[in-house]
């Protein structure tokens, strides 16, 4: 006897879709922390497909976010508007601070755990960012693009 399983809602897709983000950025991290134990050399260099790996679970991560909020922008547009623009603003400032606090990681001054938690937060931002970027664009800019197109025919006749 086999039990029938419900398809999940927009909400726990949103959910799981924000995991799938976190793990990205684990996948990533744990990318970093390989590349900067191991020896200099070839060795290090093939940690980097787990970072690559990371960056592009949290774009498929970002893909996902974006098709849920399509079907919650019929129930409440207005929320998943303010979530779609604080996500962006807040992948945006955790991106410029990865970025600066990376350029500073150069010297040796810092930690192998001050490394990973920047290309945690790189990823993390990029992925948060996109998140945001895509269900505007998505969600909000088909609608927008569709309006005026009707608009456009309207006019014609």
């Amino acid at each position: 006897m086999s039990r029938r399983r419900r398809p999940l809602g927009p909400l726990q897709q949103r959910r799981v879709a924000f995991g799938i983000l976190l793990a990205a950025c684990a996948l990533a991290g744990t990318g970093a922390y390989l590349r900067s134990i191991s020896p200099a050399g070839s060795q290090a260099n093939r940690w980097l497909v787990l970072e690559s790996a990371g960056l592009l679970v949290a774009a498929g991560s970002s893909v996902w976010q974006a098709r849920t909020a399509e079907r919650l922008v019929q129930f409440n547009a207005r929320q998943v508007r303010l979530v779609a623009i604080f996500s962006l603003l807040a992948g945006v400032m955790l991106l410029l601070l990865g970025c600066i606090f990376l350029s500073a990681a150069g010297s040796d001054r810092f930690d192998t755990a001050v490394i990973v938690l920047n290309e945690v937060a790189i990823v993390g931002g990029i992925g948060l960012g996109l998140s945001g970027l895509f269900t505007l664009m998505w969600a909000f800019g088909l609608d927008y693009a569709g309006a005026r197109i009707e608009q456009r025919s309207d006019e014609e006749w």
